[in-house]
This record gives C-alpha cells, sequence and structure tokens, in this order.
C-alpha cells in the first residue's frame, strides 16, 4: 500500500507539513476530494453578511445589566474524577460584535484576566487574534490588520494573527471518521502558539468555513484542552463564540453563512462535523438575536438541539461569560444599558 503523502496528490490534497510555505493545499471529508479550500485565493461570499462593529455592552458599573438573573454558582459531582474536575479552570467569553468585545466596561473583566494569568505563569505573551472565518473576503488582509491594531490599543498587550489556513491545509483523509485528520507535525506548531499565547481571540466570519479549519487543523482539541482546562482566556465574537459552544447547528438557523464555502463538508449528515469545541459546559451560542424577528425561529428550531434548556441567545449588546475554578462555576449574560 502506498503511503497517504504519496497518494494525496493524486486526490488533490496537500502533502503533509514539512515547511511554513503557503502553497494552495485542500481538504477532503472521509476520501472525497475537495477543491482548494485552505490556502486560495480569497474571494468574496456571495451571502448575506452582518455587520460585526455594531452594538455595547457594559460588565461593570451601575450600567450592568444581566439577562434573566442567570448568574449561577454550582458544584460539579463527578464522581471518582474530583481531583481531576479540582484542576480545571476556564475562562470564556462569546459575544456578537467586536465592539462588545473591547467596550470599556467589558475589558476590565479581560485586564483582570490578564493579570490573573501573568500571576500564574510569570509573564504574559502575545493575545493571539484568529481572523480565518473571514477568509473569503476579499478584504481579508486590511480587515484583519484593522481588527488586530484595535485590539491592542484596548487591551495594552501585543496581539499576533494567526490563521487557522496555514495549519488546516495540511490535513489528510479520515474514512473511518468522515472528518480530516490534522497533519501531525503542523499540529504541533499550531499548539505551539497557543501554549505561548496569553488569549485567544476568534473573530466572527463564516461560521462553517472557520469550523472546517478548526477541525482540520486540530484547533478545537488544543483550545479545548488550554482554555477549557488550564485558564487560558478565549474570546470568541459571532462565528468565533458559535464554535465555543456545543454545536454549529445555529449558523443554519438565520441563512447568514453559507456552508457551500466549506465544500465537501457535510455539516447536516455528519454531526461530528457539526459538532463544537463544547467550552461552554453543553451550551450552544445564537448571536445577533433580535426578540422581534428572532424568538419563532429559536423556539422552533432550538428542540433539534441535544441541550435546548442550554441554548443561548445573545443579542448584538449581549456577552456570555463562563468561568470556572475547580468545582466551582459561574455564568452569565451582561448587557449594557
Amino acid at each position: 500500500m502506498q503511503a497517504v503523502s504519496a497518494v494525496l496528490p493524486s486526490l488533490g490534497f496537500a502533502a503533509p507539513m514539512r515547511t511554513r510555505s503557503r502553497s494552495a493545499g485542500v481538504l477532503a471529508s472521509g476520501m472525497r476530494a475537495t477543491p482548494a479550500l485552505f490556502g486560495s485565493p480569497r474571494r468574496q461570499l456571495c451571502t448575506q453578511q452582518k455587520s460585526f462593529f455594531s452594538g455595547y455592552i457594559s460588565q461593570a458599573g451601575p450600567s450592568l445589566g444581566r439577562r434573566h438573573s442567570r448568574q449561577r454558582q454550582f458544584s460539579l459531582q463527578a464522581s471518582g474524577q474530583k481531583d481531576v474536575e479540582d484542576m480545571r479552570r476556564s475562562r470564556i467569553l462569546v459575544c456578537s460584535s467586536l465592539a462588545a468585545a473591547i467596550s470599556v466596561p467589558l475589558r476590565m473583566l479581560i485586564s483582570g484576566w490578564l493579570q490573573e494569568r501573568k500571576l500564574s505563569q510569570g509573564t504574559v505573551g502575545s493575545a493571539l487574534h484568529i481572523p480565518t472565518a473571514n477568509a473569503l473576503r476579499s478584504d481579508f488582509a486590511d480587515r484583519s490588520a484593522a481588527t488586530r491594531d484595535s485590539l491592542e490599543d484596548v487591551l495594552g498587550i501585543s496581539v499576533e494573527s494567526l490563521d487557522l489556513d496555514h495549519y488546516a491545509r495540511h490535513a489528510v483523509p479520515d474514512a473511518g471518521r468522515g472528518i480530516p485528520r490534522p497533519d501531525k507535525a503542523a499540529k504541533a506548531e499550531l499548539e505551539d502558539r497557543v501554549s505561548g499565547a496569553s488569549m485567544l481571540i476568534v473573530g466572527g466570519g463564516n461560521t462553517f468555513y472557520l469550523q472546517a479549519a478548526v477541525h482540520c487543523s486540530g484547533f478545537g482539541e488544543i483550545a479545548g484542552r488550554h482554555s477549557g482546562e488550564r485558564g487560558l482566556p478565549y474570546m470568541g465574537m459571532s462565528a468565533g463564540g458559535i464554535i465555543a459552544g456545543e454545536t454549529v447547528a445555529t449558523a443554519f438557523w438565520k441563512g447568514w453563512d453559507d456552508p457551500a464555502a466549506a465544500p465537501g463538508f457535510d455539516f447536516v449528515g455528519n454531526k461530528g462535523l457539526a459538532q463544537g469545541m463544547n467550552l461552554l459546559d453543553g451550551r450552544a451560542i445564537f448571536p445577533h438575536y433580535d426578540s422581534t424577528i428572532h424568538a419563532g425561529l429559536v423556539a422552533e428550531r432550538r428542540c433539534g438541539l441535544d441541550n435546548p434548556q442550554k441554548l443561548v441567545t445573545l443579542a448584538d449588546d449581549e456577552a456570555f461569560v463562563w468561568t470556572r475554578d475547580g468545582s466551582s462555576h459561574q455564568s452569565d449574560v451582561l448587557r449594557g444599558e
């Protein structure tokens, strides 16, 4: 039998990663070859897009709003795994917009997380901004640079861009799972970048393109380990918030994101492809929620979720915050007023 690296070119796949070259590569779902996706020329998607630069959220002082009084603190009942559970730490924030994410009160919360990490790690490295969800936009480079600069200004720390395309395009087919398998060398390099970061910031755009990159780069597993268990702060905006949840199925509901952006990925037929990073204790995220427009839609669609009672809807001025310290959990939906 031929080595996988020998047969990949004939299937249209990039060979396993050896250098940092940005030569074109592609992905597959199972053994289905797909056209070049990651590392391909940027193109404008003809799908309805929502601005990610609207909304405002307040997290401190008298303007703080807690929707539905959701703040809770409780203890895990993990029989036989108490010692493991007690070591887990999470600092997760998801929201609908960049403006919400960088508002003055909310960045006070983030600043506290960064200071906490500095005390525990001895230093604060650069935050990693992951703009991959917008990779198919014609203005991708300019938009990413502007977002990175804004984040540096408001967070007061260095922010580096980390495009998952670079790691995802080296994925190899896995017929057994029907989900491409990350290249080991590429995944190891990605883990090195994440392990040295002070924070992960995942931006909005096309959820399905981002989800494909998460699977093919191994980012989901890496973020789950560092942000879900070791306290590396994670901030997800719009699509970046959806992938942090239990499933990305909510991205279908409004029809804003075109799944054709990730050709060859059957997010409906292969439930594993739609599985999110699950950083939020089984919750699913529905951003850009407008009760006057989406209430009926959400009531109908939430029944199809594994945990419909854990669906979190977020208006453009809201954020969901999830923290965990060992057996103690705290969650809240915050809203500026």
